[in-house]
C-alpha cells in the first residue's frame, strides 16, 4: 500500500464509503497517444491504518468515458446502490457529458 497525502482526500468532494474503505472519484482530461484528448473517470480506494493513524492507497484505476476532444465529463452524484440479484452494495456514479455545442445528456 502506498502513502497518500492528506490533502488529496479533503480536496476531492466526490467520495463514498464502501466495505470499510473510502473510494475517491474524479473526472479529468488526459492526453491520449494519438487521438488527442479523452475524458477519464479516475478512482482510488483508501484504507485507514490504525497503527500509522493515516489513510493508505489500497488501489487505483481509470475508465475512459469519452474519446471526443470537445466533450466534457462531470460527476453529478456518488452513492452506494444495492445490486438486488447479488445482494451486495456497489458504488454508483452518475456523470454528465457535455459537448461544446451546448447539448447535455447523462451517460
Amino acid at each position: 500500500m502506498e502513502l497518500l497525502p492528506s490533502e488529496d482526500v479533503y480536496l476531492n468532494r466526490h467520495r463514498l464509503s464502501l466495505f470499510g474503505k473510502i473510494i475517491v472519484f474524479n473526472c479529468k482530461r488526459a492526453s491520449a497517444t494519438h487521438d488527442g484528448e479523452r475524458s477519464e473517470l479516475i478512482f482510488c480506494s483508501l484504507s485507514f491504518e490504525r497503527e500509522d493513524n493515516m489513510f493508505l492507497k489500497a488501489a487505483d484505476g481509470a475508465a475512459v468515458i469519452s474519446r471526443k476532444r470537445s466533450a466534457r465529463v462531470d460527476i453529478v452524484k456518488c452513492k452506494c446502490a444495492i445490486h438486488v440479484q447479488k445482494r451486495v452494495a456497489m458504488p454508483c456514479i452518475l456523470v454528465t457529458k457535455k459537448s461544446e455545442r451546448g447539448g447535455k445528456f447523462p451517460l
